[in-house]
């Protein structure tokens, strides 16, 4: 899995996605998303820094069957709050 933190003025935003959709576009009723390196960059990381990112950041961007099993393992996120762009899983968490 690939993730990128990205600071916005006081907060950390967090990209993650599973490995093999980088660089890919999926489409979703006519939009197209991009899953990119500069969003969501090309560092490796475990599920233990996964975890421990999204637990410390302000808002995540999440895509992928993969590290949305993790989250829902962890109780991090619910099955409930995805959407799927293609048959690509999708979620956003935001904290207030």
């Amino acid at each position: 899995m690939i993730g990128k933190k990205h600071k916005m003025d006081s907060k950390v935003i967090f990209a993650v996605c599973d490995k093999e959709l980088i660089n890919k576009k999926l489409e979703h009723e006519g939009i197209i998303i991009e899953i990119n390196e500069s969003f969501f960059g090309n560092t490796t990381l475990t599920e233990k820094e996964i975890i421990n990112t999204i637990r410390d950041c302000d808002n995540a961007n999440i895509f992928g069957k993969k590290v949305c099993d993790i989250l829902i393992k962890n109780k991090l996120l619910s099955k409930n709050n995805l959407i799927y762009i293609g048959k690509v899983p999708h979620a956003q968490i935001y904290k207030l």
